[in-house]
């Protein structure tokens, strides 16, 4: 379930010796993304110590704020970029941190993509280039991909994964 995973990978960042410098942020998405907040002053993005309070005291976050539908990975990865790329030239940015040196968008889906419009349904297969066109327009941004349930498309995830370096490796 995806708020059991939000929430235990939330609880493990919190454990990591990087946490006090991690700043995250949630969109839950299915036809449309939506942001949530871990605190009331409204960032996008937030301490890790902020989104284990917010998610201890909330029953399920992601599905409260979202209503099931299709699956728009295309959408998400969009929104994901925009919202690093904006935040990395804002004044809020440089308050929290000297330098933003690199990001990383991890989608965790229990779906593969799926649109159904009038021109039919478009599936993970139909959206290679404008995935890889997203993927490469953020500079020092990785992504990861983390499919839950039957209907995940590993192998298209997989494909679209940035491909880890030999630091991060080791670190893993």
């Amino acid at each position: 379930h995806v708020n059991d995973i939000l929430r235990k990978s939330i609880e493990e960042l919190s454990k990591s010796t990087i946490a006090a410098q991690l700043y995250i942020a949630v969109l839950p998405f299915s036809s449309d993304v939506a942001v949530l907040h871990a605190d009331e002053s409204g960032s996008i993005f937030a301490p890790v110590r902020d989104w284990l309070k917010w998610l201890s005291a909330s029953p399920s976050p992601y599905e409260t704020n979202l209503a099931r539908a299709q699956t728009n990975i295309r959408l998400v990865l969009d929104r994901a970029s925009d919202f690093i790329d904006h935040f990395r030239g804002s004044d809020e940015a440089s308050v929290l941190a000297r330098r933003w040196a690199s990001a990383a968008v991890v989608v965790i889906s229990d779906g593969a993509h799926y649109l159904e419009g009038d021109e039919g349904a478009e599936t993970s297969k139909d959206i290679l280039g404008h995935v890889f066109f997203t993927l490469n327009r953020s500079e020092n941004t990785d992504f990861a991909f983390v499919g839950i349930g039957d209907q995940a498309d590993h192998e298209s995830m997989t494909a679209w994964a940035s491909e880890a370096s030999d630091k991060q490796k080791d670190l893993a």
